[in-house]
């Protein structure tokens, strides 16, 4: 196949062009080698972070505890039940129908109730709302908080 001057010039300078992207590239690497990514800083804050947390739980389950009949300390409720609990002040009414009995228009209700009154004092103050009653709330009462 035969080019014509103008097309051998044109793949001359093309191949001159790749040459020098691949020359300048590994000169970049022979001058500049990469270096390995310190994660010392991340790792401090990361434990930080957990030794924060270790901490609070430790606290929490300091104040969980209850002296049972042989005089040791036992947890009176799960840690993690507590911490579960759905906060009627701040949850949207997709955690909130999350609750036994509680749809989407109840759950509705309960946010409009505390945008209108301000949040719930205790747990109790939710049976204010349209809807739910005593046998509801003894239904919901170990799901929810208001702190």
């Amino acid at each position: 196949m035969d080019f014509t001057p103008s097309q051998r010039k044109a793949l001359w300078t093309l191949t001159a062009v790749l040459a020098l992207i691949v020359t300048y590239q590994w000169v970049q690497v022979w001058l500049f080698p990469p270096q390995p990514y310190d994660f010392s800083a991340f790792d401090r804050r990361f434990q930080a972070q957990y030794d924060s947390i270790q901490q609070v739980l430790q606290s929490l389950a300091r104040q969980s505890t209850t002296p049972t009949a042989e005089g040791t300390p036992a947890t009176s409720h799960s840690l993690l039940q507590q911490l579960e609990r759905i906060n009627i002040n701040t949850a949207p009414p997709s955690e909130l129908v999350r609750l036994p009995r509680i749809g989407p228009a109840l759950a509705r209700r309960i946010v409009d109730y505390r945008t209108a009154h301000g949040p719930f004092q205790r747990p109790e103050d939710i049976m204010n709302v349209r809807g739910i009653g005593p046998k509801t709330f003894q239904l919901i009462r170990d799901k929810i908080r208001v702190r």
